[in-house]
């Protein structure tokens, strides 16, 4: 639901020699991720993804499949605990905007 925040970014690709554009799943992740980094803070991602769902209920949505492609640190990375901040700000927001929510793992390398 943060995604929201990529309308309009998500649309342009780096450019080939030839000057097309070369749109692929890993061009868009980049620049979900890179949205990510501009929010600042958990609670910037929390009010993005609560807007969605806000719009979302108010277009008579009551529930939404959200992918989540979050990678967490995992203790064999020396990193310590898993984190789970993001993840948890999307229930919560979900939960305030009044839509029920079904979390879809989704992990690529």
């Amino acid at each position: 639901a943060f995604q929201r925040g990529l309308r309009g970014k998500g649309e342009s690709y780096p450019r080939r020699p030839d000057g097309e554009e070369t749109p692929s799943f890993w061009t868009w992740r980049e620049a979900m991720y890179g949205l990510v980094q501009t929010l600042g803070s958990v609670e910037a991602f929390k009010r993005q993804t609560k807007r969605c769902f806000e719009e979302m209920a108010a277009a008579g949505i009551t529930t939404c499949g959200e992918f989540h492609y979050f990678h967490h640190a995992l203790p064999e990375s020396g990193e310590g605990d898993e984190n789970f901040e993001l993840d948890e700000a999307v229930v919560q927001a979900a939960r305030e905007a009044n839509v029920r929510l079904v979390l879809l793992s989704a992990f690529y390398e």
